[in-house]
C-alpha cells in the first residue's frame, strides 16, 4: 500500500527535518525488502498544503522516486496542513496521472491508502464528473468523482462517505 504523512495545527509550523527523513527512509527498498517482498514506494509522490500567504491549497506532485527527489524543501513551507503521499502500485502502472493527490479540478482533492474493489457501475448527474468517471480506471478518480456528484447533489460529506 501507499504511505501517507500528515500534520495539521492551529498555528503554523514548519515539518522537522528528522521526522520527514523518517518517513522518506521507510518508502525506500532498502527499508522494505525487510518487510515487504513487493518493492518500494517508489512510483511518484506528492504533496499537498495550505499557503500561508495567500491561504490557498497548493498541491504538487512528481513521478520521481520520493527517496531521490528534492523532499528536503518540505521542511522550508510554512502551513497549517501538510499531506505528502508516496504511491506504491505496479511498475507498470507508473504514470504521473495517477500520482496523488488526485485534482479534478473542483473543491475537492483526495488521497488513500489502499485499493477500493468492487466499484459499482453508475451514473452521476454531473456531466463533467460523469465523463471523468467513465473514462478512468484509477479507482481514487472514481471515489473522487462519485463523493463530489453527491455532494453537489446535498448530501452531506458523512452521508456521501
Amino acid at each position: 500500500m501507499c504511505r501517507m504523512f500528515f500534520q495539521c495545527s492551529l498555528e503554523p509550523f514548519q515539518i522537522d527535518f528528522k521526522i520527514l527523513k523518517k518517513f522518506v527512509t521507510s518508502c525506500h527498498w532498502h527499508y522494505l525488502r525487510k518487510y515487504n517482498l513487493f518493492g518500494h514506494h517508489g512510483l511518484g509522490w506528492g504533496f499537498a498544503y495550505i499557503s500561508e500567504d495567500d491561504n490557498k491549497l497548493v498541491i504538487k506532485r512528481d513521478i520521481t522516486q520520493i527517496y531521490h527527489a528534492d523532499w528536503k524543501n518540505l521542511t522550508k513551507i510554512k502551513t497549517r496542513f501538510l499531506l505528502v503521499h508516496a504511491r506504491k502500485t505496479l511498475p507498470w502502472k507508473k504514470t504521473f496521472r495517477d500520482v496523488h493527490p488526485i485534482d479534478i479540478g473542483e473543491k475537492y482533492i483526495i488521497t488513500h491508502n489502499g485499493i477500493i474493489k468492487g466499484f459499482p457501475d453508475k451514473k452521476l448527474k454531473n456531466p463533467k464528473l460523469e465523463r471523468i468517471y467513465s473514462n478512468t480506471n484509477l479507482d481514487t478518480r472514481k471515489y473522487l468523482c462519485a463523493i463530489i456528484d453527491e455532494l453537489q447533489d446535498g448530501k452531506s460529506l458523512k452521508n456521501t462517505l
